[in-house]
């Protein structure tokens, strides 16, 4: 229970902060979606990007995932308007979370009218942390959490507070 400002956000960025564990979670996400999507869908990759915290018990980790899964699949003909692309994209996200649903994932909310669509759902119980569901954002053929991941990444080697910058100014953001 900190009295200055500064130990305010000292102490909330140690709650939502990445962790290591995190990433062992993100891949146990990739898995699970992988094993039930390629039954389907010929996939190129699945890969996470991990922005803060997937353990936080409260409804913030619920309303902002703190894990995106992205997967990527070869369809793109460069001669397709990118009107075209985004149906296809739009189709595969709904396809994808009809297999998902009854794999144990629970669909929370969709956001497909954007430019990079999504969906975000609950993961069924993870034995990496205590049993307990995940949200993530699940989304096809998509470059933002990959140049949100290099963009912590570089900023964090030039300065290595940049990553709590960033990971305050998204939650202030949300919020």
């Amino acid at each position: 229970q900190a009295t200055s400002f500064e130990a305010e956000v000292r102490e909330f960025l140690a709650q939502v902060s990445r962790k290591p564990e995190g990433e062992l979670i993100a891949m146990q996400c990739v898995d699970l979606v992988s094993d039930v999507v390629r039954s389907r869908i010929q996939v190129a990759a699945v890969a996470s990007y991990v922005s803060g915290n997937c353990l936080i018990p409260s409804e913030y980790a619920t309303v902002c995932p703190q894990i995106h899964v992205a997967m990527y699949v070869d369809i793109w003909n460069s001669r397709r308007s990118t009107s075209c692309n985004q149906k296809v994209r739009k189709g595969l996200i709904k396809t994808c979370t009809e297999q998902l649903v009854p794999a144990g994932f629970k669909f929370r909310r969709s956001a497909l009218a954007t430019d990079d669509p999504f969906v975000s759902m609950m993961t069924p119980p993870l034995p990496g942390c205590g049993g307990q569901s995940i949200c993530i954002d699940f989304s096809v053929n998509t470059d933002t959490p990959l140049n949100l991941h290099n963009l912590v990444s570089f900023c964090s080697s030039i300065d290595r507070r940049a990553e709590a910058l960033i990971l305050l100014v998204r939650r202030w953001a949300q919020d």
